[in-house]
C-alpha cells in the first residue's frame, strides 16, 4: 500500500467519524466489515446537494452498489441492504472501504 493511499483510507476514516459523531450516518459492525447507515438526519442534510453532483458520478455510484449488492448475496453472510443514491431514504447502506 502507498503513502497516497493510506492517506485516503485515513481520510475516508475521519470523515465517516465526523458523519457518525454528527448522527447523519451511523454503523453496524459485521464479522468482517462495518456497513454504515444513512440516518433521516443525513437523508435531509443529503437531499438539497443531490442535484449538486453530476449524473455521470451519480448513475457510477449506482453501478458500484448494484455490482457489490450482488457479490454480497453471493457470500451467504449476514444480508446487506443497499439502495441507489437517487432514492436518499433513511435504509441507504454504505459498506466501509
Amino acid at each position: 500500500m502507498d503513502t497516497l493511499s493510506i492517506m485516503r483510507y485515513f481520510d475516508i476514516k475521519e470523515v465517516m467519524y465526523d458523519l457518525e459523531h454528527s448522527q447523519d450516518i451511523s454503523s453496524s459492525p459485521g464479522q468482517q466489515s462495518t456497513t454504515y447507515s444513512i440516518t433521516e438526519k443525513g437523508s435531509r442534510l443529503l437531499a438539497p446537494l443531490k442535484a449538486d453532483i453530476r449524473a455521470s458520478v451519480r448513475d457510477s455510484i449506482d453501478r458500484y452498489l448494484k455490482d457489490n449488492k450482488k457479490v454480497e448475496s453471493k457470500k451467504k453472510e449476514e444480508p446487506k441492504r443497499v439502495k441507489l443514491i437517487d432514492s436518499c431514504s433513511e435504509d441507504q447502506e454504505l459498506e466501509e472501504i
